[in-house]
């Protein structure tokens, strides 16, 4: 369960009715400020995950690339209010935008990651950081060309 802070809230609800049996009021509130603190925590991070669902905040780029998954979604989206009398196409149509949607989560997820790597190469950039390409290993180790792809020597 990916959920900690409504674990937390849990805990802490358990331990005030505890605290309350018992007639402990130092327990009572611990475990209604853990309760509290706990459901907050779950809030923030349900909210987070939403946010990272909305391209919004996202460059024109980035929406400019989602926008054809986004619009074959809604247009299977269409095709199931058009197809409510048919349950058969129906039911095909609503597996298709489950699908649609884990595409575009995923889509979305890929789009960001794009975004980080260009900020990070772009970061590297402006820094004087220098990317020095790619050597081939030296020969000292025995290894020699093949076709542009450095092999050991066999030994016979």
């Amino acid at each position: 369960m990916k959920r900690p802070g409504f674990l937390v809230g849990l805990a802490g609800v358990i331990v005030a009715v505890v605290g309350g049996v018992f007639g402990s009021p130092a327990v009572l509130l611990a475990g209604v400020v853990t309760g509290v603190i706990g459901l907050l925590i779950d809030v923030a991070q349900k909210g987070k995950l939403q946010r990272q669902d909305d391209p919004a905040d996202m460059g024109a780029e980035a929406r400019w690339l989602l926008r054809p998954i986004r619009e074959l979604r809604e247009g299977l989206a269409k095709i199931v209010q058009q197809s409510a009398s048919s349950p058969e196409v129906g039911v095909i149509a609503q597996e298709a935008i489950v699908e649609a949607d884990g595409i575009y989560a995923k889509a979305i997820e890929l789009v960001r990651a794009r975004e980080g790597l260009k900020s990070l190469a772009s970061a590297a950039d402006t820094e004087g950081t220098q990317i020095l390409p790619l050597e081939a290993p030296s020969n000292s180790v025995g290894l020699r060309p093949f076709q542009g792809v450095w092999e050991a020597p066999v030994v016979s």
